[in-house]
């Protein structure tokens, strides 16, 4: 458990940095067109963490990369998202999971 902890620690801050990193966009840039070049986290990874991360019985961490992700200007789709709704609806968290649905799968 610690080890999760540390990978999803080091992804959060990875997402953080990349909205942060540049004034001009360059690193948003990067990270999403999923390059993993210059320690950004490849969008096809945040989808394979996120389903790691909901076999937890705490979802924090889930929650924590669903919004780093969303604050680098990526937008996760439907598979990247099947592990945290699967998991909202096994533990009967239902407006959790429409609420996730909604806030990244509809058009915006």
């Amino acid at each position: 458990r610690p080890l999760l902890h540390a990978i999803a620690a080091r992804s959060i801050n990875t997402l953080t940095e990349a909205t942060s990193a540049s004034s001009g966009g360059a690193a948003v840039a990067t990270f999403a067109t999923g390059s993993s070049a210059g320690g950004r986290l490849a969008e096809r990874n945040v989808g394979m963490l996120l389903w790691s991360l909901s076999r937890f019985p705490d979802l924090s961490l889930t929650w924590s990369l669903l919004q780093a992700s969303s604050a680098a200007g990526q937008r996760p789709d439907g598979l990247s998202l099947s592990g945290p709704f699967m998991a909202c609806q096994q533990r009967g968290l239902h407006p959790e999971g429409a609420s996730l649905l909604l806030e990244h799968l509809a058009p915006r």
